[in-house]
């Protein structure tokens, strides 16, 4: 996930979080990793209203320092809540436009038979043949 945050783009990585960077968002949360990342995924646990809020956004914020090399510890981040808030949930919007679609269900078509096509074969001629039973005529300079 890219957040645009302070005219630069930073790169976050959810799934690529290392074993001291799960410790110390489960240490700042109170949550589990697997708790922590069904929150991101979640209305119910992005929600401003949720208790998990802010430290949710607060652990973002972090890691995405982290993971971009800028090592503050976590106690001493601060930043503007509302705007940060936003750029997050721009970057989730952005990411899930690029999600790939799942390809749809491959649904099994039935043999055709000649008798359901739509074609309806040789046109009946007025004598009641047809023009796949009667000859074509041979013109007269090959007879």
């Amino acid at each position: 996930m890219i957040i645009h945050w302070q005219d630069r783009d930073w790169q976050v990585e959810f799934d690529d979080l290392t074993m001291k960077q799960a410790e110390v968002i489960e240490a700042e949360t109170g949550m589990t990793i697997g708790a922590w990342l069904d929150t991101l995924s979640s209305e119910e646990g992005f929600d401003p209203e949720s208790t998990s809020f802010l430290k949710t956004l607060k652990v973002i914020y972090w890691l995405m320092l982290d993971q971009n090399g800028d090592k503050t510890p976590i106690g001493a981040v601060d930043f503007s809540l509302l705007k940060f808030g936003t750029a997050f949930v721009e970057a989730m919007a952005a990411e899930a436009a690029q999600a790939p679609v799942a390809p749809a269900e491959v649904v099994p078509v039935p043999p055709v038979t000649a008798s359901e096509t739509r074609y309806p074969g040789p046109p009946t001629l007025p004598d009641g043949t047809n023009s796949a039973s009667t000859p074509a005529p041979v013109p007269s300079a090959l007879a």
